[in-house]
């Protein structure tokens, strides 16, 4: 993965890096490796060396507008039109 080892050549001492490169790792967990894995090529192409944080941002933005394309419903029967107060509610009380 060329993200860790950008991220290993950034620091002086290499285990400063350990910690991102252990968080973006981490990240399969929750994504799958191929989503991973694109996130990063994604990321690589543009900024030279992408942390953690950029990563994470980017698959999580990914993924959301993902599940959002594929969660609208279409509207209901019943709710095909506004809900609006009728003559009755607006007469004049005695």
């Amino acid at each position: 993965m060329t993200v860790i080892e950008r991220l290993l050549d950034k620091y002086r001492v290499e285990q400063q890096a350990y910690n991102g490169c252990l968080s973006i790792l981490k990240l399969t967990d929750k994504y799958t490796e191929a989503e991973l894995e694109a996130t990063c090529q994604q990321a690589l192409n543009i900024i030279h060396v992408p942390m953690y944080k950029n990563i994470k941002r980017m698959i999580e933005v990914k993924t959301t507008s993902k599940q959002a394309i594929t969660n609208t419903n279409p509207v209901d029967d019943q709710q095909d039109h506004a809900f609006l107060r009728g003559w009755e509610y607006y007469k004049e009380r005695d």
